[in-house]
C-alpha cells in the first residue's frame, strides 16, 4: 500500500511481472504454487509481483554491471517496461543518466526464514517506496 501511494501519483499504466519461484532438493527443483510465493518476502529479492509504471524510482538488489557502478542498491529511474527487460536511467553514481537493461535473473535469498534453496525468477529491482525496501529506509 505504501508503494501505492507515489506510484499514483506518477501517470500511465502501470505493468505487473510475476515471478517464477522454486526450491532446489537435491538436484530436484520444486515448483511453488502462485499463492505460497505471493506470500514469500525477503528484504534482499524481489516481490513476486512486481508492478511498475515508466517513471517510477527503483532500487536494484545485486550488482549487474560493476564497470558503471550498476550495483546493489543503485537508484534507477523506470524509462521503458518490456516482456523480458526493463529500460531504465542512472540516478546515484557518476554514470548519472546513463541508459541500462534490466533483464530478469535467478536470485537466490539469504533469509533464513525462507526454505534452503528458495530461487527467484525476476527483474532484480524493487520500488523505492516499498516498504520491505531496506536499502531505501536506510538512507
Amino acid at each position: 500500500m505504501l508503494n501505492d501511494i507515489p506510484s499514483n501519483q506518477i501517470p500511465g499504466a502501470s505493468v505487473t511481472y510475476e515471478s517464477t519461484d522454486k526450491v532446489a532438493d537435491d538436484d530436484e527443483f520444486v515448483e511453488y504454487s502462485r499463492e505460497l510465493s505471493a506470500s514469500l518476502q525477503a528484504h534482499d529479492m524481489p516481490p513476486h509481483s512486481l508492478t511498475l509504471k515508466i517513471g517510477d524510482p527503483i532500487v536494484l538488489l545485486c550488482d549487474l554491471k560493476p564497470s558503471l557502478d550498476l550495483n546493489y542498491g543503485s537508484r534507477l529511474i523506470v524509462h521503458a517496461l518490456h516482456r523480458h527487460t526493463i529500460q531504465a536511467r542512472v540516478v546515484s553514481s557518476k554514470h548519472e543518466g546513463t541508459e541500462v537493461i534490466i533483464p530478469r535473473v535467478r536470485l537466490t535469498s539469504s533469509d533464513q526464514e525462507l526454505p534452503s534453496g528458495f530461487n527467484r525468477f525476476q527483474f532484480p529491482v524493487r520500488p523505492i517506496f516499498d516498504s520491505h525496501n531496506e536499502i531505501a529506509r536506510s538512507d
